[in-house]
């Protein structure tokens, strides 16, 4: 096979693909809630989009997804994941508001008994009575 039969070989094939990836497109965005079509050839898996009417050929099987479907049973959950890293620590929050006073405390025992000085003679120290 020649370069020039090589060349154009590759163009129609890459025109081919966009072709069908821009008729794929068009079908999902005007069809969008109904039923698509398509013929699948079952040794390539290429998909060729058709009418509800239209037959397969030979080495196709007929395709057809979209529209409504009935909803499937929920699945089993998963297990929880492994436990990520600590964040950084966040900024001091605001001052709080004061509490109310406590209940008053019980009367403490009698110390012992000191010395104090005189007033009238600061020299000298007496014992408190």
């Amino acid at each position: 096979m020649g370069s020039t039969s090589r060349r154009l070989l590759a163009a129609s094939a890459g025109l081919a693909t966009l072709g069908e990836l821009a008729a794929g497109g068009a079908v999902a965005q005007t069809t969008a809630g109904k039923t698509i079509y398509a013929c699948v050839k079952k040794t390539t898996g290429a998909p060729r989009i058709v009418s509800k009417s239209t037959r397969c050929r030979a080495g196709e099987r007929k395709l057809t997804w979209g529209g409504a479907a009935v909803r499937g049973a929920r699945g089993a959950p998963n297990p929880p994941g492994a436990r990520g890293p600590t964040g950084l620590r966040g900024p001091a929050g605001p001052r709080g508001v004061a509490g109310n006073p406590g209940v008053r405390g019980p009367i403490g025992i009698r110390g012992p008994t000191g010395t104090v000085a005189r007033p009238d003679r600061p020299e000298r120290l007496v014992r408190a009575r």
